[in-house]
């Protein structure tokens, strides 16, 4: 381990090792050089939430670092369906009942407060009594 310094250029040299070696195997599919396919590469923006969140969590398990690579190698066969258009690849919406997102409570709208709830109802300033 050691400093939070440390750890952030490991990350970061890491992400630069991958996308070089992404950019790589994307030139080799479609024909064009690394650099083009790493300039793509950095132009989609679902490529690099991907990539950020597996530099992020090194500790990941074994089944978390399998779905990690199995989601940014569906990403780069993306890249290369619509190459040079990378700019019209969105990450993909959640489908419903796949687990993950929010319980139907942290959805509700509004502050959650109960309009009669909160402080006491009696009587005092600021009741719109006006003056007697």
């Amino acid at each position: 381990t050691g400093t939070p310094e440390e750890a952030a250029i490991d990350r970061s040299l890491r992400a630069r090792v991958r996308i070089l070696g992404d950019a790589h195997t994307i030139s080799k599919r479609v024909s064009t050089t690394w650099e083009a396919a790493r300039e793509g590469l950095e132009k989609v923006k679902w490529y690099r939430q991907l990539l950020g969140g597996s530099m992020m969590d090194a500790s990941a398990t074994g089944e978390q670092a399998e779905a990690a690579a199995k989601e940014l190698a569906e990403c780069i066969d993306r890249i290369v369906k619509v190459w040079p258009d990378v700019k019209s690849i969105a990450k993909p919406q959640k489908r419903q009942g796949e687990g993950g997102g929010e319980p139907a409570a942290k959805r509700q709208k509004g502050d959650g407060r109960d309009k009669n709830s909160g402080r006491g109802r009696g009587k005092g300033k600021g009741k719109g009594k006006g003056k007697c």
